[in-house]
């Protein structure tokens, strides 16, 4: 499935087979013959009965011999093709991931399913969106390698119909060969030999604000919706597994990191483009404004509320000193402020005398 020049070495699994049955088949031919002509040879009295037996009886050890080698070659030769395998789907993923981190929406989402498309040998690898409200896909990206006009118009319609396959799906669905329904006339036609589909989840951070909806993390209030889809078709006779699924599952996480990126940026311009309106709306406000009016009149509305001047009664009655309220009001001269406050004082001094009596009737009854 994964295509590179470096491996031209390893064959294909249906050619190594073949040549694996083909030995098998040589080797118990000649094994066959040598013991049909110790068998002749027995029965024309050349040879004893019991080295034909002997001869039968090593030919059986050696075919079974040969047989469990290659047997175990065969096995070393697919557990070497799996660790190619993976060994190529990782530098595919890395790869992706750093044509996926260029600061190019567009052309990053190009390069990358360009990227997916050459190594694993496919004819179409697309990105598609549905929009709100919207019966027609979006194609954020697309890479095609068709082989005509009629099959550039099946995989268009098929294209045009492929979201709707897993809107309610959270894993890839596999069309075709080896999955789990088989493909359209018209896309068999064209050469398509499996068609797989891999939802993109994202999280939705366009209403990262709004109320948490139901089944969201409560401190997140943030939940995974279906973004995009992400749609590989393969010609006919390319292997198509389990592995290779679980890679295009790779791929649609690191597309969906990729989309989520571009969603907070638009976010966060959206929120700057409101808060520098909310600036220049503040700053044309302000400044019609003027300060010392405005100040002004503050002071007006607490002199109209409360006279200034009359807030030291309350100082000079709790016990305050006649020279702070002098000090305070300004006053050029002690005797005007005690002028103005003199029944504040009077009152003081019949609490003070009343306090002194207290004292000396409480001294007398003592005595």
């Amino acid at each position: 499935m994964l295509t590179r020049a470096s491996r031209s070495d390893n064959a294909p699994l249906g050619v190594e087979r073949r040549e694996a049955a083909r030995a098998l088949f040589e080797l118990r031919r000649l094994g066959a013959l040598a013991a049909l002509a110790a068998g002749l040879l027995a029965l024309a009295g050349l040879i004893p009965l019991h080295h034909w037996l002997a001869v039968l009886l090593l030919a059986a050890t050696l075919v079974t011999e040969i047989g469990r080698e290659l047997r175990m070659a065969r096995e070393n030769a697919r557990l070497r093709r799996d660790a190619l395998d993976g060994a190529m789907a990782a530098a595919l993923l890395s790869d992706v991931n750093r044509a996926l981190g260029a600061s190019d929406a567009a052309k990053t989402l190009g390069d990358a399913l360009a990227l997916a498309g050459t190594r694993m040998d496919a004819m179409v690898v697309a990105l598609l969106r549905r929009p709100e409200r919207s019966a027609l896909p979006q194609r954020l990206a697309l890479y095609a390698r068709h082989r005509g006009d009629e099959s550039r118009d099946a995989i268009a319609r098929a294209l045009h119909g492929a979201p709707a396959l897993v809107s309610d799906r959270w894993h890839p669905l596999v069309l075709g060969e080896g999955g789990e329904a088989p493909l359209s006339h018209a896309l068999a036609a064209a050469g398509v030999g499996t068609m797989v589909l891999a939802p993109v989840l994202c999280f939705d951070v366009d209403r990262a604000g709004a109320a948490p909806p139901h089944g969201s993390a409560p401190e997140t209030g943030i939940r995974q919706t279906i973004a995009a889809t992400l749609c590989v078709m393969t010609p006919c006779g390319a292997r198509w597994g389990s592995r290779h699924v679980e890679l295009l599952s790779h791929l649609s996480h690191a597309v969906a990191r990729r989309l989520e990126v571009d969603a907070l940026l638009r976010l966060r311009e959206r929120r700057e483009a409101k808060i520098s309106g909310l600036a220049e709306v503040a700053m044309v406000v302000q400044s019609t404004i003027d300060p010392e009016r405005l100040y002004s009149g503050f002071a007006r509305a607490v002199r109209s509320l409360v006279a200034y001047g009359h807030l030291y009664i309350a100082l000079l009655a709790a016990g305050g000193s006649l020279r702070d309220a002098q000090e305070m009001l300004g006053h050029s001269s002690y005797t005007l402020t005690a002028d103005l406050y003199v029944h504040v004082l009077a009152a003081q001094r019949q609490a003070t005398a009343d306090r002194i009596d207290q004292a000396f009737g409480a001294a007398i009854r003592g005595a």
